[in-house]
């Protein structure tokens, strides 16, 4: 509990010791089993089977965390986390993390605070309606390792997947679980063809329509949202939501432009501009392709 001068509980944490699972149990996991009081562990050695022995690792699951309805938006909740956070490390954990419905306002908190997406469930929860979502920070250097690889497949499985299934999440939510939270420099591979490099450069420079180069325009995408760190060109969070509402998810224009806040008029201009941005960006030593 994090108190002011005054002795007046300023926020307040509840939480759960996760992690340590026996080989027995992990076992268990692919065919369904949940053991009880292990739900990030659980999660992560359903969803990412070669990476369950992250659920060996020792951690704290934030279940609440809950500030003074007087002191909301004025950064006790942050001070709280990196508490817990330098606390957990000097105890010997591994990762703190939190699972929660990922409305906009909330992910950004979490993410803001330096906590990595690695699971979006792939339906919305029926009472809050929203997407679940798991976020962790790792503590430890063996954490950040497989942390990182968790997060890569989690966001090109997400990539993959904003067609179909998350078709209907917000844009800006998806940006978020796209965030480049991790800071090492890693460069993803642009995997498009010659043709593929033609064509986005010509939609680019405004000679083909946008739909002539759609399939380009996302494998650029793939590029720009799986590199981190430094290697990842760093656009408006409007610019991000636009990009993956129309060339992600597959919106119409109208919707495109009313999920990422830009004008009706501009949307198609916009998009054109920002393509030209990632190829300038992406592009460079790398247009021999396949």
């Amino acid at each position: 509990m994090l108190r002011l001068p005054s002795g007046k509980a300023a926020v307040a944490l509840h939480i759960a010791e996760e992690g340590l699972m026996p080989d027995e149990e992990l076992e268990k996991v692919p065919g369904g089993y949940k053991p009880p009081g292990n739900i990030i562990p659980v999660c992560i050695a359903r969803y990412y089977a070669p990476h369950s022995e992250f659920a060996k690792l020792r951690g704290l699951r934030v279940v609440r965390i809950a500030t003074h309805p007087d002191l909301m938006g004025k950064g006790f909740g942050s001070k709280a986390l990196n508490e817990l956070c330098r606390e957990a490390r000097e105890r010997g954990y591994d990762w703190v993390g939190a699972g929660f419905g990922g409305s906009r306002e909330l992910l950004n908190f979490w993410v803001k605070n330096g906590f990595v997406p690695v699971h979006a469930s792939p339906t919305r929860n029926m009472v809050s309606g929203e997407f679940s979502v798991v976020v962790v920070k790792p503590l430890t250097r063996r954490a950040k390792r497989i942390v990182e690889r968790i997060n890569r497949e989690f966001k090109a499985r997400l990539i993959d997947a904003l067609a179909d299934p998350y078709f209907n999440l917000e844009a800006s939510v998806a940006r978020l679980l796209l965030s480049n939270v991790i800071k090492r420099r890693r460069r993803e591979p642009p995997r498009l063809t010659k043709s593929q490099w033609s064509r986005v450069t010509l939609y680019a420079i405004g000679t083909l329509t946008y739909e002539a180069a759609s399939d380009a325009v996302k494998e650029l995408l793939r590029t720009h949202f799986l590199s981190t760190g430094s290697a990842r060109l760093e656009l408006p969070p409007s610019a991000e939501s636009l990009l993956v509402a129309k060339c992600l998810q597959g919106k119409p224009w109208s919707r495109a432009a009313a999920a990422s806040g830009v004008e009706p008029s501009r949307v198609k201009a916009e998009l054109r501009e920002l393509v030209k941005e990632l190829v300038r960006f992406y592009g460079e030593g790398a247009k021999e392709g396949r």
